[in-house]
C-alpha cells in the first residue's frame, strides 16, 4: 500500500511538530501584539475576553491546519509514483482549509466594531503557516518540490 521506505514515515511527524512549533508561538505571542491595538470589541466585552475567545478558536484551527498537513502527507504516501506532482492537491487542501478557517472565524468569534481585516489576516496566518511548515519542508523525496517555495525552504538547511 505504501510506496515509501519506513524512514520517510518520520517526516510527517517532524512536519507536525514544525507546524505546531511555528503556529502556536505566532498565535500566543505575536498576534495579541497585533490585534490588541486594532480590535475594538462590542460594548460590554473587554479586549482580554475577546482575545481569549480568539485564542481558543485559533488554537483549534492551528491543530486542524497541521491535520490537513497530515492529509497532504497521506496523499504523497498513497501516490503510486511520479505520474503527477500533486501540486493541485497541495494547493487545493490549503485553499479549502483557508476558506473553512475564515468561515469558522465569522461564525464563532464575537463580533467587533473595528479590526475585522486584522482579524482575518491573523486567521489566514493561523490557517496557512502551520500547514505550510507541516507540508513544504517535510514532504517525502518523490514529491518534495510540489509545495510552492519548498525548494527555497529546503536550501536553508
Amino acid at each position: 500500500m505504501f510506496n515509501k521506505p519506513r524512514s520517510s514515515l518520520a517526516l510527517p511527524v517532524i512536519g507536525v511538530l514544525a507546524g505546531l512549533g511555528v503556529g502556536l508561538p505566532v498565535l500566543y505571542f505575536l498576534e495579541p501584539l497585533v490585534l490588541d491595538p486594532v480590535v475594538s470589541p462590542q460594548a460590554g466585552q473587554t479586549i482580554e475576553d475577546w482575545l481569549r475567545e480568539f485564542r481558543q478558536l485559533e488554537t483549534l484551527l492551528v491543530i486542524l491546519s497541521v491535520a490537513v498537513g497530515l492529509l497532504w502527507h497521506a496523499s504523497t504516501f498513497l501516490d503510486a509514483g511520479r505520474s503527477g506532482d500533486l501540486r493541485l492537491v497541495w494547493v487545493g487542501l490549503g485553499i479549502l482549509f483557508l476558506a473553512f478557517a475564515c468561515w469558522m472565524a465569522v461564525r464563532r468569534l464575537p463580533s467587533v466594531q473595528e479590526g475585522s481585516s486584522g482579524i482575518m489576516l491573523c486567521v489566514a496566518v493561523n490557517a496557512l503557516l502551520p500547514y505550510y511548515m507541516a507540508s513544504a519542508a517535510f514532504t517525502v523525496a518523490s514529491h518534495k518540490y510540489a509545495p510552492w517555495g519548498s525548494r527555497a525552504l529546503r536550501k536553508l538547511w
